[in-house]
């Protein structure tokens, strides 16, 4: 009886095989068999983790937002209650004579512009990130899995006429597993903290989409504020006239 070593994921394993027997065609399915799977799994385990990085960097441009987002935010509250204070002012004048008045919405105008500009560009980032992750079932219905699956039974149920031990084979194997499944749970942390990712973009953009219509509201609110102003403006010409 012999020993063939494999090394994965930074340990070695070993199985049995007789070296008297030459090796069959299933032997060397099972093994090359093993040897897909395992690189199957260590590759969904490598896209999963650079796909988590990819959402780190992410996640410090969404923070950046935040807090520019927060910025306008409360620009945009403090001009809405100047013009309260203007209010009484511009009932009595034209709006563009009292002083800063269009110049605090222009500002106002020039920070909405910039915040949906930054997240028009931040959304370009997160689509090229495919938010909806990686397909964490992909390696385990793939056909390296499907054909190492089937090669293993049918080992199994000729154990008799190969060289392979599959005691032996099945006891590495099933290490083997316990490294699949701390890299599962891996995977799964890594998709967990992408998805955190999403959801906080979307809560962002929830609140820009309200900080939108309350600033739409308030321009109608000043569109409004106009037109009281021009309709004051002809009554005096005309009681003038009169």
């Amino acid at each position: 009886m012999a020993q063939l070593q494999i090394n994965y994921s930074g340990s070695s394993y070993c199985f049995d095989f007789e070296d008297n027997k030459e090796w069959t065609v299933d032997d060397h399915a099972l093994y090359t068999g093993l040897l897909d799977v395992m690189k199957c799994e260590e590759n969904t385990h490598e896209e999963c983790r650079k796909e988590c990085i990819a959402f780190a960097e992410l996640q410090k441009e969404i923070k950046a937002l935040v807090a520019y987002y927060e910025d306008v935010e409360i620009h945009v509250r403090k001009i809405i209650e100047h013009t309260d204070e203007f209010t009484a002012k511009i009932l009595i004048v034209k709006v563009g004579d009292v002083p800063g008045f269009r110049a605090m919405i222009s500002d106002g105008d020039e920070d909405i512009m910039e915040l949906d500009k930054r997240l028009s560009l931040l959304d370009d980032n997160v689509k090229k990130l495919k938010p909806e992750g990686k397909d964490l079932s992909a390696c385990e219905t793939s056909a390296e899995w499907n054909n190492f699956k089937s090669i293993m039974n049918r080992h199994y149920h000729n154990y008799s006429i190969q060289s392979i031990d599959i005691g032996s084979f099945d006891k590495m194997v099933q290490a083997i597993y316990d490294v699949f499944g701390f890299m599962k749970k891996q995977n799964d942390d890594y998709t967990y903290l992408n998805k955190t990712v999403v959801n906080n973009y979307t809560i962002l953009l929830e609140k820009a989409a309200g900080l939108y219509r309350v600033w739409d509201e308030y321009r109608k609110r000043v569109m409004l504020l106009e037109r009281i102003i021009i309709e004051n403006e002809v009554e005096r010409k005309t009681y003038s006239l009169n």
